[in-house]
């Protein structure tokens, strides 16, 4: 996801300036980077349910993608890039469809948490479906651990899912707002030494 600085009404006048110096805009970006990346890093330390409640380990794909989040100047306009999956959410729900499969994979199983079906397939799982499409076996991806008996299921198979709009995954827009202020104040202030 990539937050380019618009014209919101009550920044406009400080967005032409940034439009006119563009080490104002670089400023403005890095300030505007650090402020989503500390609150994405404090966002990801209570997103933990699934992985809770499946008793498997936190993928923390939300602190990985904030330490890669990253800022920059376009055009004198300040952009930062958030290189997060599914961060759109935070700005209304999410409906994530299969790219390169015929299902998604959603994981009902510790074993399947943050893993792809042909990571768990490299790993010695013999992965399969029931026949039946109805029934109680219908929609789901079993797997078999080479050499063992036991048989689970590891994944519920979707043609979509939609995912609610969590908006505390991003700083609100008061604080974006804050934070591009900041930048541009201080660079100012640099400007006029």
């Amino acid at each position: 996801m990539r937050i380019a600085v618009e014209r919101q009404p009550r920044y406009v006048a400080m967005l032409d300036y940034i439009g006119q110096n563009r080490s104002c805009a670089r400023v403005a970006a890095e300030s505007l980077c650090e402020t989503v990346r500390r609150h994405v890093r404090r966002a990801a330390a209570g997103r933990h349910a699934t992985a809770d409640r499946l008793g498997a380990m936190p993928t923390n794909h939300l602190s990985r993608g904030a330490r890669l989040t990253t800022a920059s100047e376009e055009g004198g306009r300040a952009v930062v890039t958030v290189p997060i999956p599914g961060i759109g959410r935070a700005f209304g729900p999410m409906t994530v469809r299969p790219r390169n499969a015929k299902a998604l994979t959603l994981p009902v199983n510790a074993v399947a948490y943050g893993k792809r079906a042909p990571e768990l397939a490299a790993r010695g799982w013999d992965l399969f479906t029931l026949p039946s499409r109805q029934g109680p076996g219908a929609g789901i991806l079993f797997g078999r651990k080479a050499g063992e008996a036991r048989t689970v299921a590891l994944y519920l198979l979707r043609n979509s899912a939609t995912l609610p709009q969590d908006r505390g995954l991003m700083p609100s827009d008061d604080e974006m707002g804050e934070a591009i202020a900041y930048g541009v104040r201080t660079e100012l202030e640099r400007l006029r030494r």
